[in-house]
């Protein structure tokens, strides 16, 4: 797989088009490149290896924040051996209020640095992780986050198929399609659709500090949702490269069924009505969301649930195809109008 590193300019990123300043580069001074935070919540049995992918890193600056969210498991005693007399590494420990409430904390009682790394505390990152994501970002000065592809792996550690970051634009008549790996810029658009979800990122400090950081209510979309801010701020890269390790799982919270989706709808719909500068980028996104790319979901699940429904008949399963078949035709013929300021 190619690395895609050469920037696409394919027409659909809002900074570019509005001429946005890129963010400037902190100068290489004292200041650590490199900040890791992991969050983590019971996760003893898998803390001990996620630390070591950070020491196993070819990039050695670096340092590391952990917070543990209220395990109550071994996990901060385990956590804590682990990174003893290693300067590199601090500890925090806090209740448990979700990841985002987490990840913010690390955030911000950790000194400056050129770039941050989100981690969760059963995950891993492949040892050039930070290198490869970290020169990119050095390389394009106008990209505020890069993202990565991801591989999945079971509890035991053990490789598994199916991790993939997809990234949806509208194509030819709006059809929505998927991005080519040379184009490696990624619009608003995708994030507002909810597509191209995972925090397998590094972001540029600078510009993370600009935003209101992770909607710490949600417990799942958040990526969605932070990416979006900083597509409004600078240009999002992404490399097919896949170097970021998930663990999945029977205790993954985002396998959990806990989902903020309505949440992260009604904060973005009408986005524009408190901050009118961004206008020009959400209400395009919305206009495609609602006419095109929510219309041909709808039925494109509810073609799936009717294959289901042909071996398993069952009255919810009916009502569910019905619902999507109704909400397809609607968006078809009212878009946007179907929804209302929240």
């Amino acid at each position: 797989m190619h690395s895609g590193w050469a920037p696409h300019n394919s027409g659909l990123n809002p900074a570019r088009r509005r001429g946005r300043v890129p963010p400037t580069a902190p100068s290489r001074t004292s200041m650590t490149k490199h900040l890791v935070v992991i969050v983590s919540y019971n996760n003893a049995a898998y803390i001990g290896d996620t630390i070591a992918c950070i020491r196993n890193q070819v990039e050695t600056d670096w340092r590391c924040t952990i917070v543990d969210n209220g395990s109550t498991d071994d996990t901060s005693k385990v956590a804590q051996q682990h990174i003893a007399n290693d300067a590199r590494f601090q500890f925090l420990q806090k209740t448990n209020e979700g990841p985002s409430a987490g990840r913010n904390l690390g955030f911000r009682r950790s000194p400056p640095s050129d770039y941050v790394t989100f981690l969760d505390g059963d995950d891993l990152l492949a040892p050039t992780f930070l290198q490869r994501l970290g020169g990119y970002l050095d390389a394009h000065p106008a990209c505020g986050l890069v993202t990565c592809q991801f591989d999945r792996m079971t509890a035991a550690g053990e490789h598994m198929d199916g991790g993939f970051r997809s990234r949806i634009v509208p194509g030819f008549l709006s059809i929505p399609r998927q991005m080519k790996d040379s184009e490696t810029v990624t619009p608003f658009v995708t994030f507002f659709a909810s597509t191209g979800q995972g925090h397998f990122a590094t972001f540029r400090h600078s510009v993370l500090a600009r935003t209101t950081l992770y909607e710490e209510s949600y417990w799942s979309h958040e990526d969605s949702d932070i990416f979006c801010q900083m597509c409004l701020l600078a240009e999002v890269h992404a490399l097919p490269d896949k170097l970021y390790r998930r663990r999945e799982h029977g205790r993954n919270l985002t396998m959990s069924g806990r989902s903020n989706y309505g949440e992260f709808r009604r904060k973005w719909d009408f986005y524009e009505r408190g901050h009118p500068e961004a206008a020009g980028v959400v209400v395009p996104a919305r206009r495609y969301y609602y006419r095109v790319h929510k219309p041909l979901r709808d039925f494109k699940v509810a073609l799936m649930t009717l294959k289901i429904l042909v071996r398993k008949p069952t009255m919810h399963g009916l009502k569910w195809m019905l619902q999507l078949v109704r909400e397809g035709v609607t968006g078809l013929l009212v878009g946007e109008r179907s929804i209302k300021p929240y």
